[in-house]
């Protein structure tokens, strides 16, 4: 709190940033017209010019809570009977009553004839491509196989096709010993090589932001977006095997272990950053680390975020600014 003899300015301002975040919290500060930092007075009881005068209802009966509990019974036995009527004369749309087994099969979209032309047309102007070949034009678009570099060379792998057989494997899960028995390009060595290698969380990082920097500079991208506004959330997925013992339990999603995938999107629908997180970690000290840390040339001007990321970026926010580290205004959605 102090330097060169003095109070750090610093320090203390975020010091007092976080002692009246917290007392805004509790309620004992609060802000004059506030809708959202008001005085406990002002929920308690209104102002008496904005007061409402109650109506006058009939007196009700008094109910025991015996009382209330069999009226409530005998209300759902009724409307349960009621449906099971219906059930069985076929008279509930949507619902199918099957051996005891009550189904609701999502309902059908729309046929339009214009609309399934239309697609054909579609479909027919797209040709039947192999995914390597796709991988590889998008490749000649951006270079994003350069950034594979070798961890002591820095070089790419000479063998491209290799090399995107063995990015295939790991992007879809099918595995380095699957892809070399249906991908006949390598071998399972030379595909482990390859992964071990060239496949780093710096080389994948690097690889996206060439990918994202040439989908901004496309003129159709424009129409989405500035390409200076993101967003970010988190994807929660569940664990099972031996994932389970790397996995967190949340309660918010249920006593199974989970993890989180928190994702940066820009208003042109790039993902820039992507990181693995655990299903407990509180998602607002993320926020920063796809603003700053991403490796793309994009710049973003405006971030928005849930409540649970918007909290602590507000304060990482503040902090950035002062030691002048880009960072974005962070704004709730």
């Amino acid at each position: 709190m102090f330097k060169d003899g003095g109070i750090d300015r610093q320090y203390s301002e975020l010091a007092v940033y976080f002692a009246l975040g917290t007392a805004l919290r509790a309620g004992d500060v609060w802000v004059t017209g506030s809708k959202l930092h008001r005085s406990i007075e002002a929920y308690l009881s209104p102002s008496t010019s904005t007061a409402l005068v109650p109506a006058r209802l009939p007196p009700s009966p008094i109910l025991t809570a015996a009382a209330y509990l069999d009226d409530r019974t005998a209300l759902l036995d009724r409307r349960l009977l009621e449906m099971a009527r219906k059930l069985a004369a076929g008279q509930c749309a949507g619902a199918i009553l099957d051996r005891d087994r009550l189904s609701l099969p999502k309902p059908e979209a729309k046929d339009d004839p214009e609309a399934r032309v239309l697609a054909r047309r579609l479909y027919g102007l797209l040709p039947r491509v192999r995914i390597t070949d796709l991988l590889e034009e998008v490749d000649r678009w951006t270079g994003f196989a350069d950034m594979f570099g070798h961890v002591q060379t820095g070089r790419p792998h000479p063998e491209r096709r290799a090399f995107l057989a063995a990015l295939i494997a790991e992007a879809t899960n099918i595995g380095l010993g699957r892809m070399s028995e249906v991908c006949k390009v390598a071998s399972r060595r030379t595909l482990t090589t390859i992964s071990i290698w060239h496949m780093r969380e710096e080389t994948y990082r690097g690889a996206l932001a060439r990918v994202v920097e040439a989908l901004h500079r496309e003129p159709a991208a424009a129409w989405f977006g500035t390409g200076q506004v993101s967003s970010s959330d988190g994807q929660h997925f569940y664990l099972g095997g031996e994932g389970e013992t790397g996995g967190t339990v949340n309660a918010r999603y249920g006593r199974d272990p989970i993890i989180k995938l928190y994702t940066h999107i820009s208003d042109r629908y790039a993902p820039f950053h992507v990181k693995v997180i655990t299903g407990t970690s509180g998602e607002a000290i993320h926020v920063l680390d796809g603003l700053v840390n991403h490796d793309s040339a994009i710049d973003i001007l405006a971030h928005h975020t849930d409540g649970g990321g918007l909290s602590e970026s507000r304060v990482c926010d503040h902090v950035s600014a002062r030691h002048q580290v880009p960072a974005a205004h962070v704004e709730p959605e």
